[in-house]
């Protein structure tokens, strides 16, 4: 297949379609193509969101076409990965952790989450984007482990979680203490949890007040959210 016929592919859309044409005579293709399937899964997994997807096939298309252009192997030190794709910008997975008594709290954050996520800041999970005939506790491990920043919801039942205890405070904390990923715990209602492990880590809203307790509750988002942008940026 010519570079034409390829690049026709590009603009319809066909980008699997293209990076398979392309391997015969680019090896350098067979990088891109893996990144390409990786996103895939992720995006049907429901890892990371139809904004990020765009913008890894955006950014793979791009290689695409620097590599037709050059018309010549590059040097494997060289190659275009996922690496260097990702520098544009970068996305930070957010992880939610919190008590399903406090669902219309969450929901409430991930809305307040949004200009992040539009503007390719954050990709934020949360439990309840498990696909049906898939093992929750295994996919919470998962994504638990993968997270870059880990927010805690805490409130009494929240801290009563059995399983929020034992998997997601104590694995949410090693990551934290490991620096492979930052611990946010958000104070959402009134309890006691000056004693828990994460009471070390500067909280959210300002001066650790309970989200609930707030006259308006959008200004207690809004500093939420203002804290975890500054901790993207940086």
């Amino acid at each position: 297949m010519n570079t034409n016929q390829i690049s026709t592919l590009i603009a319809e859309g066909k980008l699997e379609e293209a990076l398979e044409a392309l391997l015969p005579s680019q090896p350098a293709a067979a990088i891109l193509l893996g990144d390409f399937r990786r996103g895939q899964k992720a995006y049907n997994l429901n890892t990371i969101g139809y904004d990020e997807w765009n913008r890894i096939q955006s950014r793979l298309a791009q290689a695409v076409l620097e590599l037709l252009e050059k018309k010549a192997d590059l040097p494997m030190k060289t190659m275009p990965t996922s690496d260097h794709l990702k520098t544009m910008p970068t996305t930070h997975k957010l992880f939610l952790s919190y008590s399903h008594q406090d669902e219309e709290l969450k929901n409430k954050l991930a809305t307040h989450l949004a200009p992040l996520r539009r503007s390719g800041k954050v990709a934020v999970w949360q439990d309840r984007q498990i696909l049906p005939g898939t093992e929750w506790d295994a996919a919470i491990k998962a994504e638990l482990a993968e997270a870059d920043i880990i927010l805690l919801l805490v409130s009494a039942e929240f801290i009563a979680s059995e399983y929020i205890w034992k998997y997601e405070i104590a694995g949410a904390m090693e990551r934290h203490d490991r620096r492979e990923a930052t611990v946010i715990p958000i104070i959402v209602r009134p309890c006691e949890w000056h004693d828990m492990p994460f009471a070390k880590v500067q909280a959210l809203p300002r001066n650790a007040k309970p989200v609930t307790t707030y006259a308006n509750q959008d200004e207690a988002w809004l500093e939420v959210v203002q804290g975890i942008k500054r901790v993207v940026e940086n």
